[in-house]
């Protein structure tokens, strides 16, 4: 089939046309998809374990070079969230959570997919609500909660170690998931572990614990550490206490009388 030029002129500007406007939406998508980075925004999602999106997780890109420039966003109702950076600094994104369970008020931290520092250019970092796991590094501990341990003044029990506790989840757990018994054990005399049950996914437990030495088991009564020891019983409903931001612990008691 022949085209006349002037037909032809026509084709070529409308296959020029159409691939300009090809390239520019598979940019802006690039540029601003749903996860992707944006030039000049911290942008990322923030899911459950279940990779569920979590709506009203707060993100802060925080500003390493200036004390009172680290803007923050608030995840919408698919998990997203995008910051605008300012025009200096160097950052690291963290996000959190606040939930009311059971009474208490908790402000739990998130994971990153990565620790790095970028520049105002952007980045894209997405976070994940665990609810075990080491943090960025030992020191900083895990994202479980604590239950520390100790005897009564007139106990004769002087190895923790040799105790043992059940915790049985009592409904749901804080991010709605089922949660599953527990039997733990403190570590040894003389390590970091002594003394603490670490690393619990939050929740509201029935707890119970015996005494094991030999052939020797023994129930004890348990309960908080500042309850009086009427109060202390074999069984025992509890909670974990909020402390510092991210972080929730339990102060029990044991005694065998």
């Amino acid at each position: 089939m022949m085209y006349s030029q002037n037909t032809l002129l026509r084709l070529n500007i409308l296959s020029f046309t159409t691939c300009l406007l090809l390239c520019l939406g598979a940019c802006k998508k690039s540029d601003a998809g749903e996860t992707g980075s944006a030039k000049g925004y911290a942008t990322g999602k923030i899911t459950n374990a279940d990779g569920a999106p979590i709506q009203g997780a707060r993100v802060v890109a925080n500003n390493s070079m200036i004390f009172d420039g680290s803007p923050s966003a608030v995840t919408d109702a698919n998990g997203i969230y995008k910051i605008k950076l300012p025009a200096v600094g160097t950052f690291h994104t963290s996000a959190q959570i606040t939930k009311s369970f059971n009474g208490q008020v908790y402000i739990l931290e998130l994971t990153p997919d990565s620790y790095d520092e970028f520049s105002i250019e952007g980045a894209n970092r997405n976070f994940v609500w665990k609810l075990t796991g080491q943090r960025e590094t030992a020191s900083m501990g895990y994202y479980g909660a604590t239950l520390a341990m100790n005897s009564d003044l007139y106990s004769l029990i002087e190895d923790y170690s040799k105790v043992t506790w059940t915790l049985v989840p009592q409904g749901k757990l804080i991010d709605g998931s089922q949660g599953a018994t527990l039997t733990l054990k403190c570590g040894a005399p003389m390590t970091s572990d002594y003394a603490v049950l670490r690393d619990i996914p939050l929740g509201r437990y029935k707890v119970s614990a015996v005494y094991k030495e030999n052939n020797l088991t023994r129930p004890l009564r348990i309960g908080y550490l500042d309850t009086p020891s009427s109060a202390w019983t074999p069984e025992f409903i509890m909670d974990f206490q909020p402390t510092l931001p991210g972080y929730a612990e339990s102060q029990m008691v044991f005694t065998e009388n």
